[in-house]
């Protein structure tokens, strides 16, 4: 969305950022203190470069290439000042990994706030659940998928949910394949700027 905030920070146009972009930012701020930056929402223009990210480019990308693109990662180097994000120039910031988790919060926080006791809420993936299915009067079925690499679906097995929230992510999904065959994961090393290699 070439005119949402974020999309505006990474072409270093001035932005007053909201409250749940803060929210956001502080939450990954945490998570990346946390787990030493192998969580790290400046990776976005490698997970690009290896054709993972919203803005493909042809896989497979050269050693130059990332190791170009590495000097601007380090979410240490990215701060809030009041409503404004301080990044260097060439910092490319990119959430994708916690806003859907973040938005189901957000949109179940909202059903309760309208006293709906009862709802599931999924996207892509991420899902909250509140009380039961009251079409089914039963608790909230929800699938697993089987890892399949061909490309189909399966549910491995469904499980009851009640006031919980699951996120899942499966390297199955979302791999690309080298020229030699080589299978690799959307799963980028924020320290080296490699995808993990699939041994399958």
């Amino acid at each position: 969305m070439p005119n949402s905030d974020i999309s505006k920070l990474n072409r270093n146009e001035p932005v007053k950022v909201d409250a749940h972009f803060k929210n956001v930012f502080r939450t990954s701020k945490n998570i990346y203190n946390a787990t030493n930056g192998v969580f790290d929402p400046t990776i976005g223009d490698v997970v690009n470069a290896w054709s993972f990210g919203a803005e493909t480019n042809k896989f497979l990308t050269n050693s130059a290439t990332i190791d170009s693109l590495m000097q601007f990662v380090g979410f240490n180097k990215v701060e809030l000042k009041g409503d404004n994000i301080i990044k260097p120039t060439n910092t490319y910031l990119e959430f994708n990994a916690i806003a859907k988790g973040y938005g189901v919060d957000v949109i179940g926080k909202f059903l309760e706030s309208k006293n709906v006791k009862n709802y599931l809420v999924e996207i892509g993936g991420e899902l909250r659940v509140s009380g039961k299915n009251m079409e089914k009067n039963a608790p909230w079925r929800v699938g697993l998928d089987e890892p399949r690499f061909d490309g189909g679906q399966s549910v491995y097995k469904a499980i009851s949910l009640k006031d919980e929230a699951m996120a899942t992510s499966g390297t199955y999904r979302k791999f690309k394949v080298d020229e030699k065959g080589n299978k690799y994961a959307h799963i980028i090393n924020t320290k080296t700027g490699y995808p993990t290699k699939l041994m399958f």
